[in-house]
């Protein structure tokens, strides 16, 4: 294992690293295998409560959808699997988590019912949601600034509240948040929360979205959880984890470490002001980030303002507004029903009505034109070609001139003869952009294989307070620290007094490119150092001073 201060070889057992001194985290990462728990089976009861389906599983146990015989109402039991039972501690553990939720009554908190014990395993239940975790909702597409904004401020609401009794919820990460069918956010899993007694040099959690302090096992308090949101909102808005690793351990080791790529890097469409928000929850120091989750909520709540601000001042110009899906639809269902219940109203509009609704169908015919037919069985037209789009490894997002489709495997119908650009993206994969022209045949197989994205780091050394871009976006100024960027070729802009130096460069994978800025915009353009430069040299050729 390695020392997350310095990065050096320690022994498994040290406890203080021989080089810099630091005590060892012992990082306990916490997984739970499905193929593991579920071999205890589907019991037909636990307690009372008649087992219909196993509908999850957590940290610390399995989740079922049951029925309330007594009470007559569906509800959700989690059970401390058989193999945790017998180990000492856990049943303890699994029974804390019920009573710290079942303290916090908050709309944003899932609801504890009951607690009890049957045939030596620990359950608790609880009400059982309908909708969707955050992470699938993530994985299907992209969502929305003003959508995301308003998932976001309730679960930071709910944290807070949770803050405010003492509680520090230490998972926080999209699997362990519902959203519901009306957007209303539940926070679940208190499985690892922790009160002010924490035990020292001990970290638990996940850690793709585990704080630098919790990573290093050192007492956590709010602002822990004020990190992970900032993981969170991070993936929310780019899709793409600020940090991963083939090793957990190097997952931890980059939290405490490294700084994350800007998320406008991933996603121009993110306004500066909430990256500015994401940076300041992903700071290494907790003194610098927010220090409550209020803090952080004020601001969530002015973005969102500003959101619905121009929205209205876009009503107000007569622009046309740019609606999501449902949002689409809902629009248009309020706008059928209103026309139907006119035409009951007043017969003489019945032939508008139905001129209207046919407007309304061509206009959603166009919207929906080669959309995925799932699960049906399809009859050829002339001009057209079942496509079979598949991946490896499946489960890509595709989109097709630029408009999703859905995710790997998929059949759709698109027209012989026409081009068509077919895109392929997937968390931690490369995106793949290529062109497909329907030929021959009435069905045809699309197969694509995708590449794992890589990383390198740039080191820019360059005047204090210039002014950096990386591919068109805003960064902030020198000096700056390590930069992780997807590997491959990259533009830089810095402004310094004596004016603008632009230059691309390219970043292999796994690799350091350190680039000196010069500070006068008539000298050559940016030196490329090698690996090997002391940073002074690099000083060195900035000043003047020597470099060729």
């Amino acid at each position: 294992m390695y020392c997350f201060h310095c990065g050096s070889r320690v022994d498994e057992n040290a406890d203080f690293c021989h080089n810099c001194g630091q005590p060892i985290a012992q990082v306990q990462i916490q997984t739970s295998p499905m193929e593991k728990l579920d071999a205890d089976g589907i019991p037909e009861y636990i307690g009372k409560y008649k087992i219909r389906r196993r509908i999850g599983i957590g940290g610390m146990g399995i989740v079922y959808e049951a029925y309330d015989e007594n009470l007559k109402r569906n509800v959700a039991v989690k059970v401390l699997p058989s193999r945790l039972s017998q180990r000492a501690g856990y049943a303890e553990r699994f029974l804390a988590e019920a009573h710290r939720a079942a303290e916090l009554e908050h709309p944003n908190i899932v609801m504890i019912h009951d607690v009890g014990t049957d045939a030596g395993r620990s359950y608790f239940v609880m009400n059982l949601l309908s909708g969707e975790s955050l992470e699938h909702l993530i994985a299907k597409g992209a969502v929305s600034t003003k959508d995301g904004l308003q998932y976001v401020i309730q679960l930071v609401r709910a944290l807070g509240f949770a803050h405010s009794r003492g509680v520090v919820h230490c998972d926080v990460k999209p699997g362990n948040v519902i959203i519901g069918s009306d957007g209303h956010v539940t926070l679940l899993d208190f499985g690892i929360a922790k009160t002010a007694a924490v035990q020292e040099n001990t970290a638990i959690g996940t850690p793709e979205y585990m704080s630098p302090e919790q990573c290093q096992g050192h007492n956590v308090d709010a602002r822990s959880d004020v990190y992970s949101m900032g993981i969170l909102m991070y993936k929310l808005f780019t899709r793409r984890l600020p940090f991963t690793a083939d090793k957990k351990i190097a997952v931890a080791f980059k939290q405490i470490n490294e700084p994350p790529i800007p998320p406008r890097m991933l996603n121009s469409d993110i306004p500066e002001w909430l990256e500015k928000i994401i940076l300041r929850c992903l700071e290494k120091n907790p003194e610098d980030r927010y220090h409550t989750t209020s803090e952080l909520a004020n601001e969530m709540d002015a973005g969102l303002r500003v959101i619905y601000a121009e929205e209205k001042d876009r009503r107000l110009r007569g622009e046309k507004e740019v609606l999501g899906p449902g949002e689409r639809w809902r629009y248009r269902k309020r706008l059928l029903v209103a026309i139907l219940l006119g035409a009951l109203g007043l017969g003489a509009l019945v032939w508008g009505t139905i001129a209207t609704i046919n407007w309304l169908e061509l206009q959603n015919n166009d919207d929906e034109q080669d959309q995925i037919i799932a699960g049906s069985e399809y009859i050829v037209a002339k001009n057209e070609v079942i496509i079979n789009i598949i991946s490896r490894p499946p489960e890509a997002t595709v989109f097709i001139n630029d408009r999703r489709f859905g995710t790997t495997p998929l059949k759709t119908r698109l027209q012989r003869g026409r081009s068509y650009t077919l895109r392929f993206e997937k968390y931690e994969y490369n995106t793949l952009e290529t062109e497909f022209t329907p030929g021959e045949g009435d069905i045809v197989s699309f197969e694509v294989e995708l590449n794992v994205s890589t990383y390198g780091w740039l080191n820019l050394v360059g005047p204090e307070g210039a002014d950096v871009w990386i591919d068109e976006i805003y960064i902030g100024k020198l000096p700056k620290g390590r930069l992780q960027l997807l590997s491959g070729e990259h533009k830089l802009k810095v402004a310094t007094q004596g004016g603008l130096i632009s230059r691309e460069f390219y970043v292999p994978k796994d690799r350091v490119v350190t680039i000196a800025a010069g500070a006068d915009s008539t000298s050559k353009p940016p030196t490329e150092i090698g690996e090997a430069m002391d940073i002074h040299e690099a000083e060195d050729i900035l000043m003047g001073g020597g470099g060729g």
